[in-house]
Parts: structure tokens; sequence; C-alpha cells
């Protein structure tokens, strides 16, 4: 059944059906503009903001656009053509910086795109691709509206409950730790092919942190600040990204216009149902934006299983599994958590293939590809596991509500951790109407098992690995945009079943089903309590018998009416469509769930700079070569060092965009190897090395020339002290040279030892 006839042409496959031309530039206007509007908001020059957009046009769409053509062919459509041209062109980018810079030649990377317009130039058969050309379709109006619109709310949340709470200096606020370390190691990108740990200069960092080289290499082309542009200007079109890559995936597989957009609107809530407010949210929006590499990972992890269930349909053309291979090492090093998805799902396709007898051969070598992919760049930029294990029950036990429970008897303690999980199985909801699709006759499509196996191995990872952050959550957070489309292609399946004539009955059973299911939301939500849960189990039994009988009620209803297919196909469409209803409507209704976003997007301690601290931070960056070592004796949130204290005190690697000989351990490979099971514990530990630490202590408290010369052939070269932190020895005025100061806080610069 044609339910739109305005869906979109296919990017990359045949025609779909004809669109009703707009070009959607207006949208695009707006789209630009809210983005302007944002990043001068708060704080980003429009200096600053023209050459990061020409930095982007340059760097990234343009040779992403020419590789893509070359691969792939002309895009049909304008907005696939960007969409597209972006996610290659995040890759093309950092292969470029790993070059230029590696060679010691960073600040020349802006001129690498004039090496792929010679390459272009001189070879006749990629020469057409210079040429600008028409597009065979374009995106309708309504929808480009509502992709500007899904957009604006986008940045209008990260604005809100990130940008509002994190100034950029010289205002004193003190961010989310993480965006400081973060900062740190794109400073130190911007000259060191790997990155080193910011915090202890003299080791190779092992994290998977392609998005920080993104904003070094996005610094070095348009000469903004590398602060600014990680803090800020980033952001934005990954999010632009994000919003295209998911409807384009959506609109692809579903061959509807509508059903891409309601993909692109539903990442903006939790693909599932927060049924008690006293359960955290695993399943959350699609946008976390105090983890850039999970927002850097999602538009690529789009286009790579976009490729994959190219492959797999026996559209395996070289342009194809060329593209495939560059997008899976992409995703290698952009989250460590999203190419073991990608691998689930190839290895399902695989299983199918096998069964049928048919694309095995394709399905083999996807598989094989992601597995040799992984192996091979675990070894580099896979850290940050270290600490992890494997425990079935680790993201149960890691709840508030689970300790809690576990003062019951043994026996009630066991059903109310089966009653726990079942809570937590439902806020991954809405994505699991995609299993209408394994009815004929979707059930021979590759696409659909790998969506499946995308998401079964997210979820397996989420069960199994104990991480001390909990960061196996981010295994299930990183394809929530992929469980979205899968849900919605279900629901326009169910849609396109059902005649013609019965779409007003369809909207009537969504629109009814919806309401029903947000009550119920809601009701389960008054019975589970405010804060806490209760000591009693009777209020978490309440809430998963409701849920159930609901369940039960609508099987029943639609087992009596089995022999009336026509009915039953729209009741089908009816409740699926009312899911999705429901898990939208209670966020929009209540906020409850955007309060606890930016709840946890705000730091976790409140906290001021002194205006002496950022403003000497500052100095150095403006002032010290940008390769220079420095040493300081902050560590500590709260600044005051103390016996096992919060160890996550980046901001001064972060302000001064400067490495230091010691800084901040909590999040280290080897501080993290020693946690067992507590991820408090990773935060108030002593450091590994007594000896690094006395050393870089002495200095500070109890300078000698030795001490000092130790420093500096260690490569120091200048000490950042803060009073605040610890005592500051006025012996320093004398064995080094004092080259700012203010307050609390004094620069110093070693002296070359004699």
């Amino acid at each position: 059944m044609r339910c739109d006839d305005r869906a979109v042409p296919d990017a990359d496959g045949g025609p779909i059906h004809h669109v009703r031309r707009a070009s959607g530039f207006a949208s695009g206007v707006v789209a630009l503009a809210a983005s302007w509007a944002v990043a001068a908001r708060y704080g980003v020059s429009s200096t600053d903001i023209v050459r990061y957009l020409l930095a982007t046009l340059w760097s990234v769409l343009l040779p992403g656009a020419l590789v893509h053509r070359a691969l792939r062919g002309r895009s049909r459509d304008l907005l696939s053509e960007v969409t597209w041209a972006f996610v290659v062109g995040l890759v093309l980018q950092l292969a470029a910086w790993a070059i230029f810079v590696s060679l010691g030649i960073g600040g020349w990377l802006a001129a690498y795109p004039v090496v792929v317009l010679a390459v272009f130039g001189a070879a006749p058969s990629l020469r057409v691709h210079l040429r600008p050309g028409r597009y065979d379709g374009h995106t309708p109006t309504p929808i480009a509206w509502g992709l500007t619109a899904a957009y604006g709310a986008s940045i209008g949340l990260l604005a809100y409950g990130t940008f509002r709470v994190s100034p950029l200096p010289p205002s004193s606020r003190l961010w989310y730790q993480d965006l400081y370390w973060h900062a740190a190691i794109s400073a130190d990108a911007r000259h060191s092919v790997p990155p080193v740990v910011p915090q202890l200069g003299d080791q190779t960092l092992k994290y998977h942190w392609f998005s920080n080289a993104h904003m070094a290499a996005d610094s070095l082309v348009s000469g903004v600040d590398v602060l600014t542009v990680t803090a800020r200007l980033w952001y934005l079109p990954v999010y632009a990204a994000l919003t295209a890559t998911t409807y384009l995936l959506a609109a692809h597989l579903t061959r509807r216009a509508w059903a891409g957009l309601l993909a692109a609107v539903l990442i903006l809530v939790p693909p599932g149902f927060l049924l008690v407010q006293w359960l955290p949210g695993l399943a959350q929006d699609s946008y976390i934006p105090l983890s850039p590499s999970q927002m850097f990972s999602l538009p690529i992890i789009a286009l790579t299983v976009w490729l994959l269930i190219d492959v797999s349909r026996a559209r395996a053309t070289t342009g194809n599994w060329t593209l495939f291979v560059l997008m899976a090492i992409g995703l290698s090093g952009a989250k460590s958590s999203s190419l073991p998805t990608v691998l689930g799902g190839a290895g399902l396709a695989l299983l199918l293939s096998l069964v049928r007898r048919t694309g095995r051969v394709a399905a083999a070598c996807a598989t094989l590809a992601v597995a040799v992919v992984i192996a091979v760049s675990s070894r580099f930029v896979a850290g940050g596991t270290s600490g992890s294990s494997f425990r079935p029950d680790a993201t149960v036990r890691s709840l508030a509500a689970f300790h809690e429970f576990a003062a019951h008897s043994h026996l009630q303690h066991r059903a109310l951790a089966v009653l726990l999980l079942l809570l937590i199985l439902l806020q991954v909801g809405y994505g699991l109407i995609g299993l209408f699709l394994l009815r004929a006759p979707h059930s021979g499509d590759p696409a659909v098992w790998i969506l499946l196996g995308v998401e079964i191995s997210a979820q397996l990872a989420l069960f199994v690995i104990d991480h001390p952050q909990g960061s196996q959550l981010y295994f299930v957070r990183g394809t929530d945009p992929l469980w979205t489309v899968f849900g919605v292609w279900g629901f326009a399946a169910l849609v396109a079943r059902a005649r013609p004539a019965a779409r007003w009955r369809i909207v009537t059973a969504v629109v009814g089903f919806g309401v029903l299911g947000t009550v119920l939301v809601e009701v389960c939500r008054a019975l589970g309590g405010p804060s806490r849960p209760t000591a009693s189990a009777v209020r978490t039994l309440a809430v998963v018998v409701l849920v159930a009988l609901a369940v039960l009620a609508i099987t029943l209803v639609l087992w009596m009416i089995r022999g009336h297919s026509s009915l039953r196909r729209v009741l089908l469409a009816g409740v699926a469509g009312g899911v999705l209803l429901a898990s939208v409507l209670p966020t929009f209704l209540t906020m409850s769930h955007y309060a606890q976003s930016t709840r946890a997007r705000n730091p976790p301690y409140e906290g001021q700079l002194t205006t002496a601290q950022v403003a000497g931070a500052r100095w150095l960056a403006a002032h010290s070569p940008q390769d220079d070592l420095i040493a300081t004796n902050v560590y500590c949130v709260g600044t005051r060092t103390v016996p096992h204290c919060d160890d996550r005190a980046y901001w001064v690697q972060g302000l001064t965009e400067r490495n230091s000989y010691l800084g901040g351990w909590a999040y280290e490979d080897q501080n993290q190897a020693d946690v067992l099971h507590d991820p408090h514990a990773a935060y108030r530990r002593s450091f590994w090395d007594p000896a690094r630490l006395r050393l870089n202590a002495a200095a500070f408290s109890s300078p000698t020339p030795a001490v000092l010369d130790a420093l500096h052939r260690k490569g120091v070269r200048y000490l950042y002290a803060d009073a605040a932190a610890s005592r500051v020895s006025p012996r320093l005025r004398t064995l080094t040279d004092l080259v700012w100061s203010s307050g609390q806080v004094q620069v110093y610069r070693l002296r070359t030892p004699a």
C-alpha cells in the first residue's frame, strides 16, 4: 500500500515513486540560522562561526562528497548528498589528520582537500564527479521542515542542558569534568598521533579518541581555538547528521518519507517506557552530549549498517565494500562499544544466509571484515575497558533499587530482582514493534536480521559486561537510533498491510491506544512512588502486573477477532502506533525525562573556579608552545589536595590545553584495572606510582634545584601552582622564573639545568 505519495526517493537504491518537487532550501537556511544563533548565544564569535563553517565545507563535505560519489555514485537528492558526504568526510579527515600531524605539518592540514581535488582532476574516470549536476529527487517540503524542527529541538536541548551550564572562558563556572578531559585530549591531538594521556604526558592514550582527533582537525583547519571547537561548534553538524542519517535510513527501509521523519523525531525521546520514577532511565534519548565519542559514532554507525545491509542484499559492488571497510575502521575508534554490535548484526545475517542458502559469501565476508577490524583496532583505540569483567547480573546489581531489595528475604529478594529486570527490559520497548517484520514478506530480508542482531548483541553486552563506571550502558545507547528505525519500520509495515480505506480507522486506533497507554504509564509512575522503591514489593509488583494485564487484554482481543483480517490489521497497526505514542506523550506532558536528563548533564557537584584559576590557565594556553609539558599541584575536585580525594580535576589540562606530568588519574587504564566492582573506588584511589607523585608534589611544597632539574629532564617546562590545592613554597620565586601571578595562582617557567 502507498501510504504517502510524497515518500522520498531512495538515496542509493532503486526508484520508489515520484515526489512533489520542493528544494527545502528555506528549511536548510533556517537550520543554519538556528545553529548560528545557538553558537552565538553561548559565547562563539561570528568570526569563529564563519571560519568553522567554511572549514567544514572545505575539509569534510567536499572530500566526502567526491569520495562518496566515486564509490557509490551520485545521490538522488541534496539531503542525501550532504549527509553522506559529511559522514564519509569525517573518516577521510581523520586519515588526513593522522598523516599531516604525524609528519609534523598539522598546520597545513587545510591543504589536504587540494590533494583530493588534484587526484580527481587528474583521473579521467574520477573527473566526472567534479561536475555539479542535477538531482533526480527532492525532499518533500513538509518533511524538510519537520526535520528542521527535530534538529532545532535537539540543539535546543543541547543548549539548555549543556551549553548553559558550561559557559566558555573567561567565565569561571566549573564544567562537568569529562568536558575538560575531552578538551585536553583534543588539544594534544593537534600535535600528537596517537594522542597521549593529558594527565600523564608520557603515556599513549588507548581510549576511542577519534572524536577528539576530529575536533583537533577542525581546529587546525579553521584556526578556531580548540576549546571553542570542543565545547561548542563540533556538536552542531554532528547533531544535524544524526537527525538526517536516522531519517534517511528509516525512509530507505520503509520507502516512506513520513516513517523517516517519525524516526528522526522519536530519537529525541527514550525508546521505551520509564514506568517508575526511581529507576534510572537506561534507555535515554539518543543525544548524550557529555559523551562526545558516543555522539560522534552515531552517524558513522548508521552508514556502516546501511552499507552492511546493501552488501547483504547482494548489492556487493566494489565501491560498497570499500566504503563499508572504511566506515568500520572509522567506527572502531569512534566508540569501542559500537563495532561489536555491528558484528552481532553481521553474524545474525550470516546465520540467516546459511539457513536460506543464499548470500552466504557476502555475509561471511562482511562478518569477517568487521571481526578483523575489531581484532586489529582493539590494540590501539579500544581502551577504557580496563576493569571490565563478565557478570550476567552486572547492570541489575549496579542499581540502587537492587541493593534496597537485597534487604528482603532470599526468596523475596530474588523475586524483586526478576521484577526489576522486567522493568529494565520495558525501557527498551518500542523497537520490539519491528518484530512484526519477521512475518512475510520481510522475513527473508537481511536488513531485518541485521538490525535485530545489532540490538540483541547490545542487550547481551548490557547484561553480561560489568564496567566500574557502568559504561556497558553505551552498548545499548549506541544502537538506540537503529532500534528506533527498526520499530518504525515494523509500524510502517503494519500500516502498509491494511487497506487504503482503513487509514482513518488506523489513525483513530493509534490515538485511542496512545491515550490509553499514556494513562497506563502515568498510573504506573504513581504506583511506583516518587523517588525510591518502597520497602514492600507490592508497588513494584503492581506495576508489572498492570502492564501484564494490559498486554494480555490486547492479546485476547486480537485472538478473538483472528478471523477478521481487515479489522485485525487495523488493530495491530493501532496498537503499534499507540505504543509509540504512549512512549512519547508522557515525556512531553510531564517533561520528567528531560528534567532527569538535564540533571544528569549538570556537573555532579556544584562549584566555581576562581577568576585567577581560569586566567592563569588561559595565559598558559596563549603563551607557551603547544607541545610543552606542565606540572600542577591540582588533582582533586574541590581543588584542595587531600588523601583519597575525588581525583577527576581535569580543568587544568583542559583550560591550559597542555599535557601535565601528573594530573587527575581516575580514568586511566591502570587505575581502572585495579578497581573491582565499586564504581566509586576509581575516583578515590591513591596514585599507583608513589615516586612520581612525590616528585610532582615536591616541586611545589619543597622545591630544590635537583627536584626541578629532574622535572625538566622529563619534559616539564612550566609549573601551574595553585595555593588553594596545596602549599606552594616561596622558594619557587628564586629557583624559577615567575611569568604570571594573580591571587593564589602563579605560573612559573623552569630554567634549563646548568
